[in-house]
């Protein structure tokens, strides 16, 4: 990487900044894997104590994701850039999810002859990859696998639990699209550091 190249690098990270600190994703995966590990429990599991799981995994969840921000602002301080964050927050609330919720209804009610909301998330991780300044080829490569999972039932794959399969495919994902951006995060920036200290 050229001294060009590494400066285009930072700035696209510190513009995008909230996005890039991917292990804000961990709770979120490790919420959906544990949802799927529910989902397989015997069925005799009475409705309240399942309930009682699913709340305490999100809070969980929460508690998470709050714990590791804070921590990316101790590390890293803080980037402030309301016009992005806005713009990418209406994108995702307003055409994103509703595409999604979308395909979720389709599999519901229609069932078409691929898991259409697998592929409709991984459009959203390449539009996601994207929106927050490109590069990280894994994003591309996560997507590549969803959709080959949801043109499985096409070669006579079926899948006996859609909605415990599509946990486990966000889970895995979000894990492991969340550990590489931390990974490429804290190599741009801790050779940022290592040459500002040399200087």
């Amino acid at each position: 990487m050229t001294e060009t190249e590494r400066l285009e690098r930072i700035q696209t990270i510190t513009r995008f900044f909230p996005f890039w600190q991917g292990l804000k994703l961990l709770p979120i995966g490790l919420m959906c894997l544990f949802m799927a590990v529910l989902e397989g429990l015997p069925g005799d599991l009475h409705p309240a104590a399942a309930l009682l799981l699913m709340l305490g995994a999100f809070t969980a969840g929460l508690f998470g994701y709050a714990f590791i921000t804070a921590g990316y602002k101790k590390m890293f301080g803080a980037v402030h850039n309301p016009g992005v964050n806005r713009r990418l927050d209406f994108q995702t609330l307003f055409i994103a999810l509703p595409l999604i919720f979308l395909s979720l209804a389709v599999d519901a009610w229609l069932n078409p002859p691929i898991f259409l909301t697998v592929l409709a998330y991984g459009v959203f991780f390449v539009w996601v990859r994207a929106a927050t300044g490109g590069g990280r080829p894994y994003y591309l490569w996560v997507a590549a696998a969803m959709a080959l999972v949801s043109v499985l039932p096409l070669f006579g794959l079926e899948f006996v639990n859609q909605y415990q399969t599509l946990m486990v495919v966000l889970g895995v994902s979000a894990v492991v699209v969340g550990v590489l951006d931390h990974l490429e995060l804290t190599r741009v920036f801790k050779g940022e550091a290592q040459e500002g200290g040399a200087g």
